[in-house]
């Protein structure tokens, strides 16, 4: 069957029949709006894809919606996904250029992967292909279309924003209003909805609910058992109960009664402003609703200071947290600890006192005790080696630092270069290229030499010797709450395995416990330095 022809498309793109082995396609339609109506809905974009498709005679895949308002690539991992989903099969189909990405690294993605023959991008309402022989031209009129489209979105923004704080000066709230109001649109000459404009008023049940969350708090109520006390009552509409009957209901009503939307204005931008809307509350029964949760917060539980290793363990079984669970007999208190067991995986719960977990911990002291003299030593290895490598690191930095100044200076030679027409285009962008890979590698270069070994680190590995020549000796001496705080510093990844306590030494403490273990560790053949017998 022979291919059908059609009209042929811009010479300036390469429209070239697409070979046997690359024949299917991912299409994407990307939307900031499910109600998009200027041709750019789904249904537009989609049909175009799809129409499109047939006529190249391309197999499509799928043909995959984002709907998505991150505003960079890493944010939007719907759109990440699809290109990756398209790399696959080599090509990818969108309606128009703007909808290749929401920004100019999209778009320089987008080129490296078709420069390195990973993709091919096929603009459907321009029957254009853009692929590994797509001549420089035709992408400098892409890089047009995107920089026209940034700077579209950045002038929409801004007057976006302009007309939002126009609209707050003259009293309009400038989003969706909050828990009983909504905005009635205005009508047109024939009586129909606009899509813009309207007025925020209020529903009817909103007087009765709030005015009763109003009584409940000034009496005295948490804001729990007014979630609960307005449910019981049915002053919350059914479509609107997710919030009070939620796990976290009491927050839910406290926001509600914290909003000065109530009373008659609003925070937006940080910036106060009277609203045009009709209040619930009068200033004078808002300052009462406010003062009633004003009052002391509730004490500590006592239980915070016995509970010296809660928060601290998980169950090396099921990786549940270990939690405290203290047993009183005869009025005495005895410490235990148990897996939460949240997963069910235990049909059986296994008790560990807290004398016995510490009690396993002792070997974390052991193990990173190293002798005084030898510390010391180490200590005084350290301030040589760091200031050794500080002033190396010194010299470099200044190097790199000229060799950025030198880069600046090709740079601006190369731009006076494009000005003058002594360099075409495609020659000027290879060199720029050029420039701006010497100048990230110079950056980085840069950036090495300058990682923080500075007085700060050096402290911190003095400390570290500090902590060790102490460990084995006060270990002991120590309460519980101590012990738990060394232990936050000296170990990582503790977990409570039945009774068995199993914990890693952090790095620095890891090194000094293998260096103890070492018989070659000393600095020195004898750790009291004496001189030799002569």
């Amino acid at each position: 069957m022979s291919r059908k022809r059609h009209a042929p498309a811009p010479a300036r793109a390469s429209v070239e029949a697409l070979p046997s082995d690359s024949a299917s396609a991912v299409g994407i339609v990307r939307v900031s709006t499910t109600k998009q109506s200027d041709g750019m809905s789904p249904d537009v974009q989609q049909r175009g894809i799809e129409d499109y498709a047939r006529r190249r005679e391309l197999r499509l895949v799928e043909v995959r919606h984002v709907h998505e308002s991150g505003k960079d690539s890493e944010a939007r991992p719907l759109f990440r996904s699809a290109l990756d989903e398209a790399r696959k099969y080599g090509n990818v189909i969108f309606w128009v250029w703007d909808r290749t990405g929401r920004n100019l690294t999209d778009h320089e993605q987008l080129e490296k992967d078709v420069r390195t023959g990973k993709l091919r991008v096929h603009i459907a309402a321009e029957s254009r292909v853009f692929e590994r022989g797509t001549s420089d031209s035709d992408w400098l009129a892409a890089d047009v279309s995107k920089v026209t489209a940034k700077h579209y979105t950045r002038e929409l923004r801004r007057r976006c924003l302009e007309g939002m704080i126009a609209k707050a000066e003259s009293g309009g709230y400038p989003s969706k209003p909050p828990l009983g109001y909504i905005i009635r649109r205005d009508t047109g000459p024939d009586g129909e909805a606009k899509q813009r404009g309207g007025t925020i008023v209020k529903l009817p049940w909103c007087d009765p609910l709030l005015r009763r969350m109003h009584a409940l708090r000034v009496s005295g109520q948490s804001f729990r058992k007014i979630a609960d006390q307005v449910i019981e009552e049915g002053l919350v509409p059914e479509n609107k109960r997710r919030g009070f009957v939620a796990h976290s209901r009491a927050s839910w009503v406290e926001n509600l009664l914290k909003n000065p939307f109530y009373a008659g204005y609003f925070f937006w931008r940080d910036k106060r402003y009277p609203a045009s809307h009709e209040p619930v509350f009068s200033a004078a029964e808002w300052a009462e609703l406010q003062a009633a949760s004003e009052g002391k917060p509730a004490p500590l539980r006592t239980m915070k200071r016995e509970a010296a290793l809660a928060g601290f363990l998980k169950c090396a079984q099921c990786g549940c947290q270990i939690t405290y669970d203290p047993k009183s007999r005869d009025g005495r208190m005895y410490h235990y600890y148990r897996c939460a067991n949240g997963k069910k995986q235990h049909s059986k719960l296994v008790y560990v006192s807290e004398e016995k977990i510490m009690l396993g911990f002792a070997s974390a002291a052991e193990s990173i005790a190293i002798d005084v003299v030898i510390a010391d030593e180490l200590t005084r290895i350290l301030n040589e080696s760091h200031a050794a490598t500080r002033a190396e690191r010194r010299r470099e930095s200044a190097k790199f630092q000229r060799e950025l100044e030198d880069i600046n200076t090709d740079e601006n030679r190369l731009v006076d270069l494009l000005m003058a027409r002594t360099l075409d285009e495609p020659s000027y962008k290879a060199q720029l290229q050029r420039i701006r890979d010497r100048r990230d590698a110079a950056t980085r270069k840069l950036a090495k030499a300058n990682e923080d070994l500075d007085d700060a680190q050096l402290d911190t590995l003095r400390s570290t010797l500090e902590l060790a020549k102490s460990a084995k000796i006060t270990w002991a001496a120590r309460s519980v709450a101590d012990q738990r705080r060394f232990l936050e510093i000296v170990v990582s990844n503790v977990r409570l395995d039945g009774q068995t306590v199993r914990y890693d030494l952090r790095k620095p403490f890891q090194i000094l416990s293998e260096l103890r273990e070492d018989p070659t560790w000393r600095t020195r053949e004898d750790s009291n330095f004496r001189p030799s017998d002569s």
